[in-house]
């Protein structure tokens, strides 16, 4: 491992600054330990008390956090689970948010609460020595934030799969497990092949709370539509969902070839509700429907750690009609 007197000096200053800087940050917020990370490579090194990224040819100090492994380990992010169980650090976590949504979790995980309610007298109660959230779970849990270290990630944000995939490397340098995260995305990497355009349209589209929600041109579902073979019907250049009028939802439900849809209920029974507003919004045209049950197969996980697959079956769907282990087709009539 170079050593960093060996760096060239800008890389040396910059790398004094940013360490200066965090510990700004630390001492400024009465021994706050948060930590925020915002950007993911394929390559994290522990180095003393920091993990370090190299990003075109330099390293960086990404995060400030501890030199040895972690043990009691809090996991609110739910997604990010994947990467704790593909390396088979399952016993450093023990508690998590929202556990209903994984399957073959370990009874020694505790559950702090489901969606956004999270139950902050149950961390307290854990005493753990690392917190993993989102942004947005951080607000939350603001009350702690003196007292607990905390680590924000906000790998929701990735677009593309295979950066989404390269988080693993990050979380084989916190858990001191850097060959097994090296080798899982090296595989997953090798693997990876996007189809070319079908020129076959595709919308994936949510109904919340009687609201559409449409998926950025940029985010991760839509490249995965575009490197499946087909093509996004969007509107805006964000990675994030935008709150669409329900006239909007029928103009694209009326132009496309097919409606994305991804179901969170334990089967399908009441199908035809949770559908009801395609449903009155398809008039005399009859609405393909790829549906994808995110429950019963392990959708989330295996679109991180498997998203050739992922691609592999929606390419098959959308191309031959054939049902793979995640999606299958469904024909609506009004």
């Amino acid at each position: 491992m170079q050593k960093t007197s060996t760096f060239p000096y800008i890389c040396r200053m910059k790398l004094l600054c940013l360490f200066f800087l965090s510990i700004v940050i630390l001492s400024c917020s009465n021994n706050n330990a948060s930590v925020y990370v915002s950007d993911a490579s394929d390559k994290y090194e522990i180095v003393q008390d920091s993990i370090f990224r190299t990003f075109n040819g330099n390293k960086e100090i990404s995060s400030i956090i501890f030199s040895s492994v972690p043990q009691k380990v809090i996991v609110l992010a739910t997604p990010l689970y994947s990467y704790i169980r593909a390396l088979n650090v399952e016993r450093n976590v023990v508690g998590m948010l929202s556990l209903e949504r994984l399957s073959g979790i370990p009874t020694s995980i505790k559950s702090l609460g489901e969606n956004n309610e999270i139950d902050l007298e149950k961390i307290i109660a854990l005493s753990p020595d690392l917190i993993i959230c989102n942004s947005f779970q951080l607000k939350s849990i603001s009350r702690l934030k003196t007292k607990y270290q905390i680590l924000v990630i906000d790998e929701y944000l990735e677009n593309n799969p295979l950066r989404k995939a390269s988080w693993i490397s990050f979380f084989g340098a916190l858990f001191h497990k850097k060959t097994e995260s090296n080798n899982i995305y090296s595989k997953i990497k090798r693997n990876y092949t996007s189809f070319p355009s079908e020129q076959i349209k595709v919308v994936q589209l949510n109904n919340y709370g009687g609201k559409w929600y449409l998926p950025g041109c940029k985010s991760y579902i839509s490249q995965v539509i575009r490197d499946a073979g087909g093509e996004v019907d969007c509107d805006s250049e964000k990675a994030s969902s935008d709150v669409i009028s329900e006239e909007s939802a029928m103009v694209k439900l009326n132009k496309l070839d097919y409606l994305l849809f991804f179901d969170f209920a334990e089967d399908t029974s009441g199908l035809n509700i949770r559908l009801k507003p395609v449903l009155d919004l398809v008039k005399s045209n009859k609405l393909k429907v790829l549906y994808c049950n995110t429950i019963k197969t392990d959708f989330f996980n295996e679109s991180i750690l498997n998203p050739d697959v992922v691609l592999n079956g929606l390419n098959s769907l959308i191309t031959h009609g054939t049902d793979g282990k995640f999606f299958k087709l469904i024909i609506l009539e009004n």
